[in-house]
């Protein structure tokens, strides 16, 4: 476990190596993404969650993209890639993918929808 008590993935048995070297992280998705696409989304949301975790967005963003390939339907992955995109800083394009979880949304997704709304609006504001 790493400092704030996140999981320490640069250290942790996640495939990332210590030593700086290139890490597993790219075959992990590429292994995702030959599952059926509800199994893919599942794999590549569950490495992302770890990831963002321990503030590593900009590695969790492949998996997210390769999520949104997978489901593009689901408006969980759009929301979690906004949050992903807000955490490197690009408002803009949190705010563009909080605007398609929107979309996809039914009657159904209330709560969250409006995590979604909250979120959209910080991101609109901070551009």
């Amino acid at each position: 476990v790493g400092s704030k008590g996140r999981p320490d993935v640069r250290a942790g048995n996640t495939g990332v190596k210590t030593s700086g070297a290139v890490t597993n992280l790219e075959s992990a998705r590429h292994a995702a993404l030959l599952l059926p696409s509800w199994a893919c989304s599942a794999a590549c949301m569950r490495s992302a969650e770890v990831l963002i975790k321990a503030g590593l967005f900009e590695e969790a963003r492949p998996f997210l993209v390769g999520a949104t390939q997978a489901t593009p339907e689901d408006p969980l992955v759009y929301f979690r890639l906004g949050y992903t995109y807000f955490g490197l800083n690009d408002f803009d394009s949190a705010a563009r993918h909080f605007y398609e979880a929107i979309r996809r949304c039914t009657q159904h997704d209330g709560k969250l929808l409006v995590k979604i709304h909250i979120n959209m609006g910080i991101a609109l504001e901070s551009v």
